[in-house]
């Protein structure tokens, strides 16, 4: 996926973490110049109408939030096949990262 243009907007830098149901990659979009986070459902569960469900679920629920301690969605949409969200990106080190320290 890297290298690759999601909508012919969203250019694929770099893998920045994995989950259950999505990875995200750190990515730059082609209009804006802007560096976004983009989370993509993962192949396994492409097919799965379920997941695909529960994504659009979180999908959806994400653009609808607005608060200064929650990552911003920005848009959503779908590739190939492949649905998206693009979200805020934050650097730094993750949630994850900062319980364990």
């Amino acid at each position: 996926m890297i290298g690759t243009v999601l909508s012919g907007e969203y250019r694929v830098d770099k893998l920045i973490g994995s989950g259950g149901m999505a990875h995200v990659y750190r990515c730059m979009s082609l209009s804006t110049g802007r560096i976004v986070a983009v989370k993509v459902l993962r192949e396994e569960y492409r097919e799965d109408e379920e997941f695909r469900r529960r994504f659009q679920r979180e999908a959806r629920a994400g653009l609808s939030l607005s608060h200064p301690n929650i990552v911003g969605s920005l848009d959503v949409g779908e590739d190939q096949g492949s649905p998206y969200i693009v979200l805020e990106y934050v650097s730094g080190n993750t949630l994850k990262q900062l319980i364990r320290e």
